[in-house]
């Protein structure tokens, strides 16, 4: 929309849009393993272990822009093919063909795939920070020490940021 296109806008329109984001934006997200579009029900990855290389590169490559956040979810979300209670088998990946489909997707469930892989990669530094500190603090030759005073100067005051910084990324606003 042109900028002067936007400036004709009634505010109270505006008001209202900036509250429904707000909304939006506020509202606690999970994850949500199965949902239905157009009458299918499709199934996050059962176990993200078992995740293909080709679907790694797809799913990594499109996840962190939100004009190929579409072809993200259709590596993540596929129909499911077998369901009893809570477990569930999905279809075989093949490839972003179908994700144009994932447009229409249930704007929670993509919100809800996003919190969850940021709070997993958080987890994931906030472990890595923990044992880099523990690895540290066990002694070292003498050789070891001047090889990290060499290569590592200001690696403390870095590590000290970082787990001050931490606790405040980790939160997400209520």
């Amino acid at each position: 929309i042109d900028l002067k296109d936007i400036a004709r806008i009634k505010f109270n329109y505006v008001t209202q849009i900036v509250n429904d984001l707000n909304n939006i934006f506020n509202t606690k997200t999970n994850l949500i393993p199965t949902f239905k579009m157009k009458g299918v029900e499709y199934g996050m990855i059962p176990k993200l272990d078992d995740i293909t290389l080709g679907e790694y590169i797809d799913l990594d490559n499109n996840i962190s822009d939100w004009e190929t956040m579409h072809k993200a979810m259709a590596v993540l979300y596929r129909p499911i093919k077998l369901k009893k209670d809570h477990r569930y088998q999905i279809e075989e990946y093949t490839g972003e063909e179908d994700a144009v489909k994932f447009k229409d997707m249930p704007l929670d469930v993509v919100m809800g795939s996003l919190v969850f892989f940021w709070s997993l990669s958080s987890e994931l530094l906030q472990t890595t920070l923990k044992y880099l500190a523990q690895e540290m603090k066990e002694e070292l030759t003498f050789q070891q020490r001047v090889i990290l005073e060499e290569s590592g100067v200001g690696i403390n005051q870095s590590m000290d940021w970082l787990k001050g910084m931490l606790p405040n990324l980790t939160q997400l606003p209520n």
